[in-house]
């Protein structure tokens, strides 16, 4: 199911705006949101999923405005996994999980809502920890389960606010497969901040660079990630080399101090 945002603008009372953004991410496909601390990609993700109430501009999953949809409904068709992990740790794993199914439940969770919950931790290689408290996890093992709640909310979108943080590097790889297979197989589009602009252009089929609430570069990886418009958004010299067809960055030095 696409998702398409049209000029949505949110600004907080003291600082931090975002303005005018507008993006469409189809059904199979990956765009991840890059962009320096403060730029407004997180806030980007909350007023997709009315977290936040964008002060104007409209959000559409397949041709409904997400603004006339019920909290149910919504939570049914998208899925969101925060930075922050869950207050409350003092459950075991596959509980944490299972809440992803809290959207399509009447009341008690039944069998397909465990078997669900289940292949998503087996999807995300967790099983084993099934019957763990969430308290007892490292922080990237948590962000794992995080994801295999998303993951068993069956949702139509998802919206990942950094899913790679805190986890090392086989693990990184392994969550963005899975996003990368999700939108394959079972045709979810899927939206993605991230800091890593080598793993997202590796997985996205497009990128948007934000920069102070605004958007400044969109599109394929190979005509986002160049050296002008790293250089122009996080003020570092950057060389780009291209293997099979991807864009990979190596940085090598703040632009200030070459300019000393």
């Amino acid at each position: 199911m696409n998702i398409k945002v049209n000029e949505i603008c949110f600004s907080y009372p003291d600082s931090g705006r975002i303005n005018l953004i507008s993006t469409e991410v189809k059904a199979g496909e990956i765009t991840c949101i890059l962009g320096p601390n403060g730029s407004g990609k997180s806030t980007f993700l909350k007023c997709l999923n009315r977290l936040l109430p964008a002060a104007s501009g409209t959000v559409y999953i397949g041709s409904e405005d997400i603004g006339l949809m019920s909290k149910k409904k919504l939570a049914c068709l998208m899925g969101y996994l925060p930075q922050e992990p869950p207050p409350d740790q003092e459950i075991t794993v596959l509980d944490a999980v299972l809440m992803g199914r809290r959207p399509h439940t009447l009341w008690r969770p039944g069998k397909r809502d465990f078997d669900l919950a289940r292949q998503a931790l087996t999807n995300m290689h967790l099983f084993h920890l099934a019957d763990r408290m969430l308290a007892s996890l490292s922080g990237g093992e948590v962000q794992r389960v995080m994801l295999a709640r998303a993951l068993a909310q069956e949702a139509k979108v998802l919206l990942l606010d950094e899913p790679t943080n805190n986890l090392d590097i086989r693990h990184q790889l392994g969550v963005m497969r899975t996003v990368r297979d999700l939108a394959d197989t079972v045709n979810l589009a899927a939206i993605v901040v991230m800091h890593d602009l080598n793993l997202s252009a590796r997985f996205a089929d497009k990128i948007l660079i934000l920069s102070n609430g605004e958007i400044a570069a969109a599109g394929i990886p190979a005509g986002v990630l160049t050296s002008e418009n790293i250089r122009e958004v996080y003020k570092v010299e950057s060389s780009i080399y291209m293997e099979n067809g991807l864009p990979h960055v190596i940085v090598k030095e703040e632009t200030k101090r070459l300019a000393n």
